[in-house]
């Protein structure tokens, strides 16, 4: 009976009042409430992942144009 222990004492007006004084917290959707904690989970994994494997774009990208420049040296030095 809304958190309140009822006494003989008390008439049901009075219980009633008291009793609306103790409202009822908001409906939570749970399976809102379960998706977010899943998308949470997944991007604090890819989070660890990326800083255990990933690299930059910048990296990559440092990466490539350092290979196409040394592709290019190659070719400029091979003999005819």
């Amino acid at each position: 009976m809304c958190g309140v222990a009822f006494s003989a004492r008390l008439s049901r007006g009075k219980l009633r009042r008291i009793c609306y004084n103790y409202r009822m917290s908001n409906v939570v959707n749970l399976n809102k409430f379960r998706k977010q904690k899943a998308k949470g989970d997944r991007r604090q994994q890819a989070d660890e992942n990326a800083v255990k494997h990933g690299r930059t774009k910048a990296e990559r990208d440092l990466d490539k144009a350092r290979d196409a420049k040394a592709k290019r040296d190659l070719d400029g030095h091979e003999r005819e």
